[in-house]
């Protein structure tokens, strides 16, 4: 920076100013808190379950079930009596771990003699009433640590609450500065490129097309191409409007729309292109100011005069009789020695919200040869959430092509989120699992030409795939593929059963466990319960049954608020009636006497089926166990259509766990664009929220219930 050291001094305050008061105040502002806060305390005490011999599994499950019941019904009252009052009860929380029959007993207060009380006093009740039921459970439990008093308070910490009013006050004043809070507004570039076309028009006499569909003067930008302005006629009478799609070709014999005979040179660095004799755009430094010219820059002047050229003598780029190839696919090969092309690859980026339903029969095709697509990535499926779900203007479909065939596909839609522009999955939160369709035979060059094609797209800063499995076409080929940052999350845990008959599954099971379900299975044998399958024709009546039945088995309780909404109940009748004729969903429905009892919905994919919704009758649940009918049905649906997994989904409730299934946990997938600030914030924000979210399991698990409840209170508004 040059100058003066007082209009350096001045430069700095206003571009930082606003972000060091800030800052400033915020570190202020909890240091504040961490004095005037009252002291808290916190006591942990420690019960262990045990099982009979040969019952491994037994303590585990108990301890899942013990723990909800710490904070409520006998064993608080217990707890209440030896210690003479109720004080300090309500802030206990109970802590549980899938893999250890321990439950860690929390209290926290304002007096550390109390505090451990009251964790001793809740940890020998609960002890006491588990001991009380060994007789029915074949579990006891005992105190393994009991508390002791603190001898300092857990919170506040002051050092820690200056560092978090400091990074309070550096984020806000960081997205402060972002917005352009505290600054003088430039001239926009979107204010300058307008210009720049008018200005070219007049001088040129034609009219300026730009690459961004159904909207006159606005550029199209991607990561190595500024702008195109290409010079065309006025258009004919009875023209039809612009094509909705935006499309570009790597094969030279398929260029992108341009006059016939048009020249493009390229610039240096890939910043910009321009019809030869006529207007073009530049990049200045950073990318920040672009102008109208006919003429070169002062450097670009020198550098070629130095070189005994000028700057006419740029190498232009192939000439074609129909035209130019636009934005290449430079990653993928193309050519022979000789340039003899081989086979043509195009790219195709629609946004029109028919474009899903138009393209059924490719999807399809490229569905069946993608080894890692799932249920949540058919056709059938991301139709109909558009068509509930969707927004006009926000869909973003990516298709790769090779010699007219698709090989690779992303359905896409714009959101914004924290002042950023994300591309998120079609298909929302109603997907387990998120995912892009790659061919298995060309997985690696299909990868990086969608990788190419997405770095094309404008106007998004972050990919963002919330939940894929392990080994995903997302999470494997394209981030390998990508050539900015990606970060990979983790997200959901799924629990998965190995595809076999329910016999071979229950003689794996430990001893006591392998004898209950099989007699909950021969419980079911001789209810004499009639188990059909719905058709394609039916679906839409068996639909609404199975969500009635889902809603009835909730009542009371806290139910997902989407799955009680009139929204959810069009899509879930269209994608299942689709899918059912495609062959990808099943619908069970078990009838008693000839009453609808029962029903359940399997969906299947390349190599799972999983079980994504049932309902059931709150009678049926003193008769049979609900859970050991469904798999009675979805498991030999696995074996049928030859899948390896039988996925019980998104959640690790204890009752899934006395099947011993094995762990799977979804992760998140981050594409991050390079040179974005609120790129990389917005990354950052998400990687600090996961860690909060694991924390607050951990040390808060009562956040989650009262989550649960307000959204639950959502679910009974507007809308049901």
């Amino acid at each position: 920076m040059s100058g003066t050291p007082s209009t350096i001094l001045a430069g700095l305050v206003r571009r930082f100013g606003l972000l060091v008061v800030v800052t400033v105040l915020g570190a202020a502002a909890g240091g504040v808190y961490g004095v005037v806060r009252t002291p808290t305390y916190r006591a942990q005490a420690y019960v262990v379950l045990t099982a009979e011999p040969g019952e491994p599994f037994a303590a585990v499950n108990f301890a899942q079930a013990y723990g909800r019941i710490v904070t409520n019904g006998p064993v608080a009252e217990a707890a209440a009596t030896a210690l003479g009052s109720r004080d300090g009860l309500s802030a206990v929380t109970a802590t549980t771990s899938p893999d250890a029959p321990v439950i860690e007993i929390t209290a926290t207060g304002t007096e550390a003699k109390r505090t451990a009380d009251v964790a001793n006093a809740v940890a020998k009740a609960l002890a006491d009433y588990a001991t009380a039921r060994k007789a029915e459970t074949r579990v006891s439990a005992s105190v393994l640590a009991p508390a002791v008093t603190p001898a300092a308070p857990s919170s506040p910490k002051p050092p820690l609450e200056l560092a978090v009013g400091a990074a309070a006050g550096l984020l806000v004043g960081g997205l402060a500065a972002l917005t352009g809070v505290g600054r003088a507004r430039r001239r926009t570039v979107a204010t300058a490129v307008a210009t720049a076309v008018a200005t070219a028009e007049q001088d040129s006499g034609h009219d300026i097309v730009t690459m961004a569909p159904a909207r006159p003067r606005t550029v199209w930008a991607s990561a190595s191409v500024a702008t195109a302005l290409v010079p065309v006629p006025p258009p004919q009478a009875g023209a039809g409007p612009p094509p909705k799609a935006l499309a570009w070709s790597a094969a030279p014999t398929e260029p992108a729309v341009a006059p016939p005979g048009a020249r493009l040179e390229r610039r240096a660095g890939g910043a910009g292109r321009r019809a030869a004799g006529g207007p073009s755009l530049e990049r200045r430094a950073g990318g920040a100011r672009r102008r109208a010219a006919g003429r070169t820059g002062p450097r670009r002047r020198h550098a070629a005069a130095a070189a005994g050229r000028t700057t006419e003598d740029r190498r232009p780029c192939r000439r074609h009789p129909q035209g130019v190839a636009v934005n290449p696919l430079s990653t993928v090969d193309n050519a022979v020695p000789g340039g003899r092309p081989v086979s043509a690859w195009s790219v195709e980026v629609r946004r029109d919200d028919a474009a899903l339903a138009e393209i059924r029969p490719e999807w399809t095709d490229l569905f069946g040869r993608c080894a890692t697509a799932t249920p949540f990535q058919t056709h059938a499926w991301l139709t109909s959430w558009w068509r509930t779900y969707g927004r006009p203007g926000r869909l973003r479909l990516v298709l790769v092509r090779l010699d007219g065939r698709l090989v690779a596909a992303a359905a896409l839609q714009r959101q914004r989120r924290w002042l950023c522009s994300v591309l998120t999955p079609v298909g929302g939160d109603l997907s387990d699992f998120g995912d892009v369709l790659v061919d298995d035979a060309l997985a690696e060059p299909a990868a990086r030409a969608l990788a190419d094609a997405l770095a094309h797209v404008s106007g998004w800063q972050v990919l963002d795939l919330p939940e894929t499995r392990p080994g995903s076409a997302a999470g494997t080929l394209l981030t390998g593929a990508w050539r900015g940052r990606h970060h990979l999350v983790t997200a959901s845990l799924c629990l998965e059963l190995p595809a076999r008959g329910l016999d071979d599954l229950v003689a794996d099971l430990p001893g006591h466990t392998r004898k209950t379900v099989r007699r909950r299975v021969n419980q079911i044998r001789k209810l004499g319960l009639d188990v059909r399958t719905v058709t394609a024709e039916e679906a839409d009546r068996a639909v609404g049954d199975l969500l009635a039945l889902h809603t009835r088995q909730w009542q009371g309780r806290q139910v997902n608020p989407e799955h009680v909404r009139a929204g959810f109940a069009r899509h879930l009748r269209a994608a299942t009636r689709e899918m059912i004729r495609d062959g990808q969903a099943e619908l069970f429905e078990y009838r008693l006497d000839g009453q609808l009892v029962a029903s359940s919905l399997a969906v299947v994919g390349q190599d799972l089926v999983g079980g994504y919704l049932y309902g059931a009758e709150p009678s049926l649940r003193d008769r049979v166990d609900i859970t050991t009918l469904l798999l009675s049905d979805t498991l030999p649906l696995a074996v049928r259509r030859g899948c390896a997994t039988m996925s019980m989904l998104r959640g690790a409730e204890p009752y899934k766990l006395r099947w011993r299934p094995a762990e799977s946990v979804n992760q998140r997938v981050l594409l991050v664009r390079g040179g974005s600030p609120r790129a990389w914030l917005y990354a950052t924000a998400v990687r600090a929220r996961r860690a909060a979210v694991l924390l607050a399991k951990r040390r808060l698990p009562g956040l989650r219930a009262l989550r649960d409840r307000l959204r639950w209170r959502r679910a009974s508004g507007p809308g049901r």
